[in-house]
Parts: C-alpha cells; sequence; structure tokens
C-alpha cells in the first residue's frame, strides 16, 4: 500500500487517513483468545457515537487520525485528537465519545498474555492518559500493512506477528524526547552505564543543574529515580560479570562500586531473588570467596 512518506502537520494525516482502507483482522496465537489475542486494523465511527463504560478482555492502543472525541477512563476525561493514542486496559472501563468526525482510528490489540509482560516491565503504564505519536503516519501505515499481512498468514508463521505487534506499541508509547534537558538525561543514562561507580550529585552539576532539579527531569523522562537506574545498571552489569569465573564475588563487588561483598550480595538478593553465588551456580562455575 503505497503511503505518503512523511507527513508534516494534522491536516496532512487526516488526508493520509483516507488512504488507508478500513480493515480489521484478529487471530489467536493458541489458547483462550482473551489471553493470546493477536490482531490490528482500521475503523470508522460516525459522530455522535458512544461507547460508555466497556470493558474487554483485552489490550488496545488505538490511533486517532481523523475526526475528535473525548476518551473517559477511572473518572478523568480528556480530548481526543488526529495524532492522540490512547489505551483501552483489559478489564478497565472505559468510554469514548465521537464529538465531531467521521472518526477514523487504527489499533493493535494484545490478549492479557502478552500485554501483562509489557506492564510488568513498564513499558506500558495502565492509568497513563492519552499521548502524541511522534510519527503517527508511519505508524498508521505500519498497522495497515501488518493488517492485510496477518490475515494472510498460515499458522506456523503466525508467533512472528506477536514481536511485530508489540514493537509496534512500544514504538507508538515511546514519548518524543526534544531538548536540551532531555538530552542530558539521555548522556546521564550512558554514562550510568559506562561507569556504575558515578557520583550522581557531581554529574548533576555537571549539567548545570540542581540535584533535585535533575532528579525530577530524570524521573518524568525516564520512570526511574537517577539512585534507582544506577542500581539497575548495576545489577545488570554484575549479571554479566558474574558469568567470568575468573572473577570472584568480592571482585564483582569492587568493580561496582559495593563497598564489599555484603552490599553487594544484599542489593543483588532484593533486585534477582537470589544471592549472587546462586546465580553463578545456575550459570557458569567459578571462584565465589
Amino acid at each position: 500500500m503505497p503511503i505518503a512518506p512523511l507527513v508534516k502537520n494534522i491536516s496532512d494525516l487526516v488526508m493520509l487517513s483516507a488512504m488507508i482502507a478500513e480493515d480489521v483482522c484478529y487471530r489467536t496465537l493458541g489458547g483462550n483468545p482473551g489471553r493470546c489475542l493477536l490482531g490490528c486494523g482500521t475503523s470508522t465511527k460516525q459522530p455522535g457515537w458512544d461507547g460508555r463504560a466497556w470493558r474487554r478482555d483485552h489490550y488496545s492502543a488505538v490511533l486517532c487520525l481523523a475526526g475528535s472525541a473525548t476518551y473517559s477512563q477511572d473518572g478523568a476525561s480528556w480530548p481526543v485528537g488526529p495524532g492522540d493514542l490512547f489505551q483501552r486496559h483489559p478489564d478497565q472501563a472505559h468510554s469514548l465519545h465521537i464529538d465531531g468526525g467521521p472518526w477514523r482510528e487504527c489499533w493493535i490489540a494484545l490478549g492479557t498474555a502478552f500485554w501483562s509482560p509489557l506492564v510488568e516491565c513498564g513499558t506500558i503504564t495502565p492509568t497513563s492518559s492519552p499521548l502524541a505519536v511522534a510519527q503517527p503516519e508511519l505508524w498508521a501505515a505500519s498497522v495497515a500493512r501488518t493488517t492485510t499481512e496477518l490475515r494472510a498468514t498460515n499458522e506456523s508463521t503466525l508467533p512472528r506477528f506477536l514481536p511485530r505487534l508489540t514493537a509496534l506499541v512500544t514504538d507508538a508509547l515511546a514519548r518524543p524526547r526534544r531538548g536540551s534537558h532531555a538530552e542530558l538525561i539521555e548522556r546521564a543514562c550512558v554514562r550510568m552505564g559506562e561507569d556504575p561507580r558515578l557520583d550522581l550529585p557531581a554529574l548533576a552539576r555537571a549539567g548545570g543543574l540542581s540535584f533535585e532539579r535533575f532528579r525530577k527531569l530524570f524521573r518524568a523522562q525516564v520512570g526511574l529515580s537517577p539512585g534507582d537506574y544506577l542500581i539497575q545498571r548495576r545489577i545488570d552489569l554484575a549479571r554479566t560479570l558474574l558469568h567470568d569465573p575468573s572473577l570472584t564475588v568480592s571482585a564483582v563487588a569492587e568493580a561496582l562500586g559495593y563497598p564489599d561483598a555484603f552490599s553487594f550480595s544484599t542489593q543483588f538478593s532484593k533486585r534477582v531473588g537470589c544471592s549472587p553465588r546462586h546465580w553463578r551456580s545456575r550459570g557458569v562455575g567459578g571462584k565465589t570467596p
């Protein structure tokens, strides 16, 4: 399906929506349809359409291509227009009233077996408000193409569409990050991955920010405090280092900036659910004094 390579403004997105045919496809990747559902499509609704307090057994991410509506969830309401994306979560009451139209939308649907891991890892937040998608025209074209291919695929290749649809959801939920502060936070994340011994207040000062300001900006962009993110990167690196049998647990603790092996082991066990020695014993053998 030929789609214009770029949409420079909302009016262009609305015109693009008319190029995408209405098409819907649901498939089930084995098991219960509500848990193992894969779906996507492009739909049209007329002004005045009203869906109140609906509950569904699956998740969906819905992008408005044209028209306007009011979306409600958990007692809060938001206006939604072209380029905005909202989410419907399993067994959570939600309402959508079409204010102006015709309303055009494209969407991805995932069963709870696929939705739950995305919630657990923080990709999906069940209480999140609608957001503006960075490149809605590209997302809409991808959904339209995927809908056609999902319908045509056979059962043996159907599992390939799970990572494909999951990636589309992840791309849509990735808020665009612009501006000097956003770039500073991105660089800070890179630095923390490179040096787990970093002094966070010093890192904030190097960026011209107080630590409190840095902490607030960091949490807003990453979803974790700088301290929690640094611990996460330390633990990730610890998992890698523990696969080297030439390194003792004490050496790993020192490399990561912990004052001693006990402090490292305590934090590792809290985050991973087992001690560094146990983690290593399940993978490679080696020294563990």
